[in-house]
């Protein structure tokens, strides 16, 4: 009781640090010491002090987007963007593979010091890519930005073996820019799975450890020919490496499990940007992507003497993809802009499985799949600036085509043509007040792991196959965004009202009978979301701040053919206080707390989670000491509840998430 007296108390009085968004769109950037408000009604971006941002608390890239209003996350990366788990992530505005399949574990390990800024937008315009019921969260790397030569150093350590360390340095050589960045981190994961029937009588007992490693390295050049000119070029290199070992208990075997991970990513792109004499402007922009992932798996039955193998099995994909881009902005008279361009993306993988049986009968299982995509888009928007009103009208055209070669179901195709449009408006009915209304239609395509039909084995619960659907459908979302906003030196407001409908939605199904038990992918049929997010900002003295954000939605679910529909309700509310001791020392409390959210066989159940820290700055402001506790109350776990008249499981997973960061930055610049 004494907990949730105390989680309560901190959940009323916090939020986070960055709900100054409009138009549905929100920038997030570190490393700047003011808050910079740019853009006309309520197209503003918010970008956000790095005093506000205590380095521990927000370590790796989940944490950062924790920050987010109305985003959600759980303790193994999965993410959630006003109720949908759809969206899309881009790192410096590119779509990448190593955010594909195995994004959750990227999530969690990408470290928060190669990150400058964050840009968030709900209903993104004709101008972006399609894909995300939710939105597009972009993700930008560090860069210089002040045309000298300036960097960071930092290093931080935690406890149970946990460190991290890394750099950034950018300068300006005449004509050309160049910058870089690289950062190293070692994790501890103390985890546990436990499976309960209706009864309570436990199922299954997963629990393990793993010792995760992350290097991350960026660099970029730009080069301007002249005043109408300019090309540049950038080069990015992610690698995962995951141990793991742990023991699966259930009723009929006692096994050891060890588990190897790792994934490499890189990628690489040139651009080439011309301005014409009428200030219009052409640019031409290509990459490409390389994302491999390997693992290996090891059972082994302990549960009787001597221990014997029961199988092992590997996993090998492979992932190129390409992309081509052509974008043209032409102001015209009278704040009038047109845009045009073209987006092609064409994406290769190829997936091998293999299985060693040797308990209870010896087998040799190998599968191998191979898929292709093919994304051609073309977008034409319309833009009218004025004073005091802006509106916005796109529409993009796309073909879609998908082929999987299969070793045992042969070969599956689709093709599809659809139209995609776009709308905004947005008027400032004086200096502190705006208001805009937004629509947008997007689609959301299976990723390959929800293609792939090969039974693999679940890491959670290796009894459980999870088999992918070639049949499956894209799903097609209209958003609707009505927001206000309010905004004082002292306080600032901003609630949104949206909707979302879905079709031929994507989902996840938990299936049992005599022979087999899977986790497969399925369309169900329409589902409707309609919510009210909220975020105030109040700074009643020049050494207090206190920001609240909380976000309420309405699920509606029609998840069969008999039209069967499941209706909930679904809230969650974080914040932050800030409190400068001094003028160099800042502390900071940050809390979260989720209701129970429904999903299509049950529900996730309610959760909360505080995190505290102190940061200070010394040497004239060029270093700086942060200490924070990361989940103190040690309250972080899930709970997924499976009800449905076939099936109950009661699915509680934990992890060892207090966590106590001590670390060291320091600034350099060139005077």
């Amino acid at each position: 009781m004494a907990r949730k007296l105390l989680s309560a108390f901190f959940i009323t009085v916090l939020f986070f640090s960055a709900e100054l968004y409009a138009n549905d769109s929100i920038y997030i950037q570190k490393n700047i010491r003011e808050i910079e408000i740019t853009g006309k009604g309520t197209g503003t971006k918010c970008i956000i002090p790095s005093d506000v941002l205590i380095a521990p608390n927000q370590s790796v890239l989940n944490n950062i987007l924790e920050l987010i209003p109305s985003f959600e996350t759980d303790l193994e990366g999965n993410v959630r963007l006003r109720g949908s788990d759809k969206m899309t992530i881009l790192i410096n505005g590119k779509p990448t593979a190593l955010l594909g399949d195995y994004r959750s574990e990227v999530l969690i390990q990408y470290p928060a010091s190669a990150i400058e800024r964050i840009e968030v937008n709900y209903i993104p315009d004709a101008t972006r890519l399609s894909d995300g019921s939710a939105g597009i969260i972009d993700i930008i790397l560090k860069q210089s930005y002040n045309g000298k030569m300036s960097g960071s150093v930092h290093a931080d350590v935690a406890n149970n073996d946990r460190y991290s360390a890394g750099g950034t340095w950018g300068a300006s050589f005449g004509k050309v820019s160049v910058n870089a960045n690289a950062a190293y981190k070692k994790e501890m994961r103390q985890r546990a799975f436990k499976r309960y029937d209706r009864d309570g009588n436990l199922l299954l007992d997963n629990t393990a450890k793993a010792r995760p490693q992350t290097v991350t390295s960026h660099i970029g050049v730009n080069y301007s020919i002249n005043s109408a000119n300019r090309l540049g070029g950038e080069a990015s290199f992610f690698y995962l490496n995951f141990d793991r070992i742990g023991n699966i208990i259930n009723p009929k075997a006692q096994v050891r499990r060890d588990n190897e991970q790792s994934q490499k990513d890189g990628s690489g792109s040139l651009f080439y940007e011309h301005t014409f004499s009428l200030k219009g402007r052409i640019k031409i922009e290509g990459t490409y992507r390389k994302s491999v992932y390997r693992e290996d798996n090891q059972n082994t039955r302990i549960s009787t003497a001597p221990h014997a193998l029961m199988f092992t099995h590997t996993i090998d994909q492979s992932v190129d993809e390409y992309d081509a881009n052509l974008s043209y902005l032409q102001p015209l008279t009278d704040g009038q802009v047109l845009k045009a361009g073209y987006n092609g993306r064409w994406q290769s993988a190829d997936n091998e499985y293999n299985k060693d049986n040797r308990l209870p009968r010896p087998s040799i299982l190998a599968y191998n799949t191979d898929f292709c995509q093919n994304i051609q888009s073309l977008y034409v928007q319309y833009e009218i600036n004025r004073t005091d009103w802006e509106a916005r009208a796109g529409l993009r055209g796309e073909y879609y085509h998908r082929h999987l070669s299969l070793s045992e179901a042969g070969n599956k195709s689709r093709t599809d043509w659809y139209l995609l449009p776009f709308a905004s408006l947005s008027y400032r009915i004086n200096g502190s007040n705006s208001v805009s209304i937004d629509y947008g239609r997007r689609v959301n395509r299976p990723v390959f792991s929800q293609l792939n039909p090969t039974p693999i084995p679940s890491a959670e619960d290796e009894t459980y196959n999870v088999v992918g659907n070639p049949d499956v459908k894209p799903e097609f979302i209209d958003n609707l965004s009505l927001s206000y906003e309010f905004r004082h030196p002292i306080i600032s407001i901003v609630p949104s009202l949206y909707y979302r409908h879905r079709d031929n939605g994507i989902a996840e199904i938990i299936q049992e009978n005599a022979d087999s038990k899977t986790i497969g992918i399925v369309n169900i049929f329409d589902t409707n979301t309609a919510g009210f997010d909220l975020s105030l900002r109040i700074s009643p003295l020049s050494w207090f701040d206190l920001n609240i954000a909380g976000n309420v939605y309405h699920d509606e679910i029609q998840a069969d053919k008999r039209g069967g529909i499941k209706k909930d309700w679904a809230q969650s509310i974080r914040g932050t206080a800030d409190v400068k001791l001094s003028p160099n020392t800042l502390l900071q409390c940050t809390g979260l707390w989720y209701s129970d959210i429904m999903t299509v066989q049950g529900c996730i159940k309610s959760h909360y989670r505080i995190d505290t820290g102190i940061t200070q700055q010394v040497f004239a402001r060029r270093g700086e000491v942060s200490l924070s506790v990361t989940d103190w109350l040690n309250s972080a776990r899930e709970t997924i509840v499976i009800d449905t008249p076939d099936l109950y499981q009661k699915n509680v997973k934990t992890r060892d998430s207090r966590i106590v960061w001590l670390g060291f930055a320091w600034n350099f610049h060139s005077k």
